[in-house]
C-alpha cells in the first residue's frame, strides 16, 4: 500500500464533517491551501474525486461515503493511541521505587523526599540503598529493582 499521512485522512474525516475545505482547515488549524493540497494527494491515492463541489458544499462520492465509517474510526484510535501516553498520577499512584544514592543524599535529600510523597502521593514507597561499585551492574542486570 502507498504511503498514506494521517493528516491527509484528517482532512477527509473534517470535510466530510463539515462539508467544507475551508472549514475543515480552520478546524485543523492549517491553511486552506495545505488541505486542498492533502485532499488532492488522498484523490489521487483512492482513484476517486471522494468529493464534488456543490451548492449544499463538498458532497461526498459513494466511495467517500463507504470509507468514511472506517476511515473516521481509525483516525479516531490514531489520535487516541498518539495522546495516549499516560501521566503519572501521584495522588493515585500505587508503586514502589529504589533508589540508588549517596551518604549525604539520604541524609538531605530522601527525608525531604518521604516528606513530600507522604502528602502528595501517600500510596508511593520509596526503598534506598548506597550507590557502590556495584550498583551500574546491579541496575543493569536488574538486581537493583524493587521486588
Amino acid at each position: 500500500m502507498a504511503k498514506l499521512d494521517l493528516e491527509w485522512l484528517n482532512v477527509f474525516v473534517e470535510v466530510y464533517r463539515t462539508q467544507s475545505v475551508s472549514r475543515a482547515a480552520e478546524r485543523l488549524d492549517m491553511a486552506q491551501a495545505n488541505a486542498s493540497i492533502a485532499l488532492n494527494k488522498l484523490r489521487r491515492h483512492f482513484g476517486d474525486r471522494l468529493f464534488s463541489r456543490t451548492s449544499r458544499g463538498m458532497e461526498p462520492t459513494p466511495y467517500a461515503q463507504r470509507i468514511y465509517p472506517e476511515l473516521a474510526a481509525s483516525v479516531e484510535r490514531l489520535v487516541k493511541l498518539f495522546g495516549a501516553r499516560a501521566s503519572f498520577d501521584a495522588a493515585a499512584a500505587r508503586r514502589q521505587f529504589r533508589i540508588c544514592m549517596t551518604d549525604i543524599s539520604e541524609i538531605v535529600v530522601l527525608p525531604m523526599l518521604v516528606n513530600h510523597l507522604r502528602r502528595v502521593a501517600s500510596a508511593v514507597l520509596i526503598e534506598a540503598e548506597r550507590i557502590s561499585s556495584d550498583s551500574a551492574r546491579r541496575l543493569e542486570s536488574g538486581e537493583a529493582r524493587v521486588r
